[in-house]
């Protein structure tokens, strides 16, 4: 069943005020959601934050590569850019995600560049603040970065029905019928509890399901499709006592397959470097943030 991952980019990014620098209460870290925290880099003035990558390979010590991870954001503490440079057999690519956000603070663009394609995603609302549209386009840019062109290659709308609990969500296709819907399920203090997508057509259904720990922090959460005992993917996560993600493992059918450890400069609560390793080729990557500027 297909995932609209880009749908899930469509949050209110700094509407909640946390001392965490990492947001992960749905999940979000390390993922194409902006993950930051903007209360946390206005409050510090943060402007950009760059690494050098270093590889661990099976049986070899940690070397130094020329490759570099960088974050930037704009004045109001929002993600703005993540780049990140990845060499292999001395060819260098890029990568990057961008992304703009309207005067309350929705996530109304996200474009992500890679191979040499910049793949753009457009989120209207309407008057109520409601997701109401999607355009996916193929931007064309100019060598000094400059938007020469754009290419429309897929719509979708959304439509929202109020149910006793809560509201359903009703994605239609390019063809304006509809073919997926999504219902939420929140206990009384509004913790997200499972989210479920449901295609009309096969009536295949996916469920993500969201376990929190005692202090109300996301424990963990599956993947479940038609409804079955298991997660086919899940997310385990820890925190440490102040409450900042320095955990994340991920599983695949019940194998272990990545693991990501965060962590923060004692003194300023920054995050200082992140640890990566892929459980099936065994190679890790460590980005240390020793390059950091300020508005």
């Amino acid at each position: 069943m297909r995932y609209l991952v880009v749908v899930s980019l469509v949050i209110q990014y700094s509407a909640i005020s946390l001392a965490q620098m990492v947001l992960n209460q749905e999940g979000q870290a390390f993922t194409d959601v902006p993950y930051f925290n903007a209360d946390f880099a206005r409050a510090i003035g943060l402007k950009s934050m760059e690494g050098k990558v270093s590889i661990k390979k099976p049986g070899d010590i940690i070397r130094e590569s020329k490759d570099f991870f960088r974050i930037e954001f704009d004045s109001l503490g929002r993600v703005i850019k993540i780049t990140e440079t990845k060499t292999d057999a001395e060819k260098k690519d890029t990568t990057y995600h961008s992304f703009q956000y309207d005067e309350s603070g929705k996530l109304k663009y996200f474009g992500k560049y890679e191979s040499g394609g910049l793949t753009a995603n457009y989120f209207i609302f309407n008057g109520e603040g409601k997701l109401v549209k999607l355009e996916q386009r193929k931007d064309i840019l100019s060598r000094s970065g400059e938007l020469e062109k754009t290419v429309l290659v897929n719509t979708e709308l959304y439509t929202y029905q109020k149910l006793p609990v809560g509201e359903k969500k009703i994605f239609l296709n390019s063809y304006n019928l509809p073919y997926m819907e999504e219902t939420e399920e929140r206990n009384t203090d509004g913790y997200l509890l499972s989210r479920t997508q449901r295609l009309k057509m096969s009536d295949v259904q996916q469920t993500k399901k969201y376990v929190y720990n005692e202090k109300g922090l996301l424990k963990s959460m599956g993947v479940h499709y038609n409804n079955s005992e298991k997660p086919i993917e899940e997310h385990v996560f820890r925190y440490d006592e102040l409450g900042n993600l320095i955990e994340k493992h991920a599983f695949k059918s019940g194998a272990f397959v990545e693991d990501l450890q965060l962590i923060y400069d004692p003194k300023t609560a920054i995050l200082s470097s992140f640890i990566q390793l892929n459980k099936s080729t065994g190679i890790m990557k460590i980005v240390r943030f020793n390059q950091l500027s300020y508005f």
